[in-house]
């Protein structure tokens, strides 16, 4: 039983440090980033807020076509 608990054990940090050198994680900080400034303002101007499903909590809401649409009319222009 020791052995096989052993064995699991390294091939598992084997198999944790190949996806880690796979997905460019090995640098990698916890640390939070926080939006830019000029999105938070962006969002300050929202008056539509949508439900987050996950959090419960009411979040600021740029619709789609808000977002979208001037960079559509960009592009084909």
């Amino acid at each position: 039983m020791s052995l096989w608990a052993t064995v699991y054990l390294e091939m598992w940090k084997r198999y944790s440090a190949r996806i880690t050198y796979r997905w460019d994680l090995s640098n990698f900080d916890a640390v939070e980033e926080y939006p830019r400034p000029e999105y938070l303002a962006r969002l300050s101007n929202v008056s539509t807020k949508k439900l987050n499903v996950i959090t419960r909590m009411y979040e600021p809401y740029i619709p789609f076509w808000r977002r979208q649409l001037p960079y559509t009319i960009l592009s084909v222009s």
